[in-house]
């Protein structure tokens, strides 16, 4: 299912999404950063089947290249009791990320409010399922999100985030932030992945100072 709030900015839905989606919901209006990421979430909700045990939360922005890391925590959940699995966003503050993420369908559904964002939206869904005393997993090969601090001296990119995950064959590049936007971006996801995936992605002379990498 492919939810999207651009229409009103004239990014409408290519016919090549909707003929590979299984539903297609777009919304007239969008409610901005925080809210927007909410409205998304919250539009979807009602349009998940109810066969559909666990159910994966993707942004637009973030790339992942198998089903290997969501069946592995589909089973993790499954024996921990847990309700979602996602990476810690912030190390030692309780957060997580909603880029990517595992979250049981019959939860979501029965509880809207943990995507009511009152706050900053990674540290409002971690304190929510923490007070519901809702057990969750740390999705570790997307850890750690931010860059340690001493890498400020040497320069930070992307806000001291970092994009690209080889571990979970993940990347969350923006492409308006990219020198060569989409192009960098498949080049970056060839080099995480260690493959060519995008053999028309030639290798941008930026791309070597901007693909910081965990994992």
């Amino acid at each position: 299912m492919v939810v999207s709030n651009g229409r009103s900015a004239g990014h409408a839905l290519p016919e090549s999404v909707r003929a590979a989606a299984d539903h297609c919901v777009e919304l007239t209006h969008n409610a901005g950063h925080l809210s927007g990421n909410a409205q998304l979430i919250l539009a979807g909700l009602p349009h998940i089947p109810a066969s559909c045990r666990y159910t994966v939360l993707l942004e637009a922005d973030t790339w992942v290249f198998s089903d290997a890391l969501v069946q592995a925590y589909a089973r993790r959940l499954a024996a921990g009791s847990a309700v979602w699995a996602s990476a810690e966003w912030i190390e030692k503050h309780w957060s997580l990320g909603l880029d990517f993420a595992l979250a049981e369908t019959a939860y979501l559904q029965a509880h809207p409010e943990v995507f009511h964002f009152t706050t900053d939206a990674e540290s409002w869904v971690c304190n929510r399922l923490r007070d519901e005393g809702r057990r969750f997993l740390y999705l570790t090969e997307n850890m750690p999100v931010h860059q340690p601090k001493f890498l400020k001296f040497f320069g930070r990119h992307h806000g001291g985030r970092f994009r690209s995950f080889p571990r979970a064959g993940m990347v969350t590049h923006h492409v308006e932030d990219l020198p060569h936007g989409l192009e960098t971006k498949q080049y970056l996801a060839n080099v995480c992945l260690g493959r060519r995936d995008f053999p028309s992605a030639t290798s941008p002379r930026s791309a070597a100072r901007i693909g910081g990498s965990a994992g």
